[in-house]
């Protein structure tokens, strides 16, 4: 198949007031001409690392990797994204009950980690949001969250 379009993005966050600290971060896209398939490496923030928690978590989040979304039908899409960094495989499936896009599910497996689906239902008073978050160590079934919540459209 042929290319149809190339997407550079960088982008350069010049600090928050909390921290000063300059992020620059780099994403590449190329997309086939049928639009079915999408490549994006991307390269993640690059900068100065943090000491804390959240911000080693949200830093770990960044790092670079390489997907290749597919659209298998008109409402099925996979996604594997390989860390560039570690090799670690995550899936991402997502599909589309209606045509209009307004109930989708996203369900994304990390086989060393944890399974995460989340429900989108869109109507005309709302929007019904399902998490379901289950992890997959030994033993931790019984850790797993379900939120289900209701957003109101007025």
């Amino acid at each position: 198949q042929s290319l149809a379009s190339i997407t550079i993005a960088p982008t350069l966050n010049a600090g928050s007031t909390l921290n000063k600290i300059p992020q620059t971060s780099l994403s590449i896209s190329a997309e086939t001409a049928s639009g079915r398939t999408r490549t994006t490496l991307d390269l993640g923030a690059v900068g100065p690392t943090t000491t804390s928690t959240s911000q080693q978590q949200q830093q770990q989040q960044q790092h670079p990797t390489l997907t290749v979304a597919h659209a298998v039908s008109q409402r099925n899409t996979l996604a594997p994204e390989i860390s560039l960094r570690t090799a670690r495989i995550c899936y991402t499936w997502k599909h589309t009950f209606d045509p209009d896009g307004a109930s989708v599910v996203i369900t994304r497996v990390d086989p060393t980690s944890y399974i995460r689906a989340t429900w989108s239902d869109t109507s005309r008073t709302g929007t019904w949001l399902t998490d379901l978050y289950v992890p997959l160590d030994a033993g931790s079934f019984l850790d797993a969250e379900l939120k289900i919540r209701r957003r109101f459209s007025f």
